[in-house]
């Protein structure tokens, strides 16, 4: 797939920290583009399925307690983000 950016909101995005967390990062003035840590790679694993890496080469996940993190060094169940169509948009859920 190749770099993507996710938007939450208005010209916000999130952005991943270098311990693993991930956050939402400041509001963005208009057509100013995402910063480099809110910038991900989009990996297809499977016709509906994707794997999310940070720029610090970890793989995002839902944790334990629903947070997104990026503490993982490869791609297993819990790193695939299964892609659902809704109103000619993609919204990734946590997994199958």
């Amino acid at each position: 797939m190749g770099p993507i950016a996710i938007e939450f909101g208005t010209q916000t995005y999130v952005k991943a920290l270098d311990d693993g967390m991930v956050t939402i990062g400041p509001p963005h003035d208009e057509n100013d583009p995402p910063s480099a840590e809110e910038i991900f790679t989009g990996i297809c694993v499977s016709d509906n399925k994707i794997a999310i890496k940070s720029g610090y080469g970890k793989y995002l996940k839902i944790g334990a307690n629903n947070e997104l993190i990026g503490r993982s060094d490869a791609i297993g169940p819990p790193e695939q983000f299964e892609l659902i169509f809704q109103v000619n948009s993609i919204v990734p859920c946590s997994h199958p």
